[in-house]
């Protein structure tokens, strides 16, 4: 029989205060994150999501990867002003059929964000997939926003050298962005680069940078009049933000 499914999926909204947790589920509709269905039998089948910037407009976009059920392809919900979004995968090249797999980062280092996924053959990917398969979308978004990559060194006694755990708070142009360092998470334990990446829009410098340490102290330090279109490393307990020099 046709119809629905119970597989969908949608966007929960906080509106957590100090000591409590707590979500509003205002719906696809609203927020504009409407999964297409091209046929009445219809499943989801979204098994991981990825909040990045992908065009470097300083606006966090989403990235599902959707396999396993039929017409099912990887979406990309790019955020627009006022915090709706649109469905842009197509328009921007990354619709890609049974995505199994994803990892993002900015691979070749040029200042935007990249897309890897991931096709098995299992279920009704075996129909357009042969074999297991692994795909590169490279990005150039850094021909249209500015943006700073953070990569974080935690001391090794307090916190974690790599950081995990860590948040980041970046001011630019009077807007603050938060990024939190996390390790494996979600369908067979995605990873996403530990390289905290800010799309910065038209700010060519960034006002602050504050990191607050995974330490049981919570250890916050400040760095300020950082200069965009850069990788560089902050480490714990050292006030100079050392720029990467890349290949």
């Amino acid at each position: 029989m046709g119809g629905q499914s119970s597989d969908s999926s949608e966007l929960l909204v906080s509106r957590s205060a100090p000591g409590t947790l707590a979500f509003n589920r205002p719906g696809d509709a609203v927020t504009g994150m409407s999964w297409p269905h091209p046929t009445v039998d219809w499943n989801e089948g979204g098994l991981m999501a990825a909040a990045v910037d992908l065009d470097n407009d300083g606006r966090l976009d989403v990235v599902v990867a959707a396999s396993d059920y039929p017409d099912q392809f990887g979406l990309v919900f790019h955020q627009k002003p006022g915090t709706t979004f649109e469905e842009v995968g197509a328009q921007w090249g990354i619709h890609h059929a049974c995505v199994s797999g994803l990892a993002i980062a900015d691979f070749d280092r040029d200042g935007d964000l990249d897309v890897v996924v991931g096709s098995g053959t299992a279920r009704d990917c075996s129909k357009i997939w042969k074999t297991n398969e692994v795909h590169l979308y490279q990005s150039d978004a850094s021909t249209k926003g500015s943006w700073l990559a953070v990569r974080l060194v935690g001391n090794g006694t307090t916190a974690n050298r790599a950081a995990i755990g860590a948040s980041v708070t970046l001011t630019a142009g009077g807007v603050s962005q938060l990024r939190e360092v996390g390790g494996g998470y979600g369908h067979m334990a995605q990873q996403n680069d530990l390289v905290q990446f800010f799309g910065l829009g038209g700010c060519s410098a960034v006002d602050s940078i504050s990191v607050r340490w995974p330490d049981a102290a919570g250890t916050t330090e400040t760095w300020t009049g950082v200069a965009a279109r850069r990788l560089i490393e902050l480490r714990q307990g050292d006030p100079v933000a050392h720029e990467v020099k890349l290949p």
